[in-house]
């Protein structure tokens, strides 16, 4: 993404429940929030139409994968002419600002292609492949944790290798892909 530390206010995770993606006119409290609606029991479509009164909800991209590997998605109607979603069984592709229709597909396509490799690594060709599709339009300056701490107790058949907690998080790079490598 273009912002600075993009991974530090969009991610929210919480071990055994959820992850949760709050960008585009990114607002931290929806990410909690929405971990907050599903631990009270709700499902990931009902929790996400909760917040369709939200203010700004329209500029805003959320998406999420329980623990169950349900998903669900939410792109508002804002003025972005390439943005969207993608959802897979136990996976969420999200993305905002693209420089083309073919960004999604692309790391959809290369997560998939990743089937038995460790999560970090199908993250880190998801965002390549995006990347290489065209990517941000204005850029790639940070890049979200291809990792977090509690992963592991995720879907295993979203990613049936062993989940390892892991932080691949460039908080600003002229090359943030290759730098979230590590």
């Amino acid at each position: 993404s273009s912002p600075m530390a993009v991974g530090a206010r969009c991610l929210h995770l919480r071990p055994g429940l959820a992850v949760v993606a709050s960008q585009g006119n990114t607002d931290p409290a929806l990410g909690r929030r929405l971990l907050d609606l599903l631990a009270d029991g709700m499902v990931p479509e009902a929790a996400l139409a909760s917040l369709r009164g939200e203010r700004l909800i329209e500029s805003r991209q959320l998406g999420l994968v329980d623990a169950l590997g349900r998903v669900a998605a939410f792109t508002g109607d804002g003025p972005e002419p390439a943005k969207g979603q993608i959802l897979g069984e136990g996976f969420v592709v999200l993305g905002n600002h693209l420089a083309s229709d073919r960004v999604l597909p692309a790391m959809r396509d290369a997560f998939l292609a990743s089937a038995g490799q460790p999560l970090e690594a199908r993250l880190v060709a998801a965002v390549t492949a995006g990347r290489d599709a065209g990517g941000d339009r204005s850029g790639c300056r940070s890049a979200p944790s291809a990792g977090a701490p509690g992963l592991s107790l995720l879907p295993r058949r979203a990613c049936p290798s062993a989940w390892a907690p892991s932080s691949t998080r460039c908080l600003w790079s002229a090359s943030c892909v290759t730098a979230s490598r590590g």
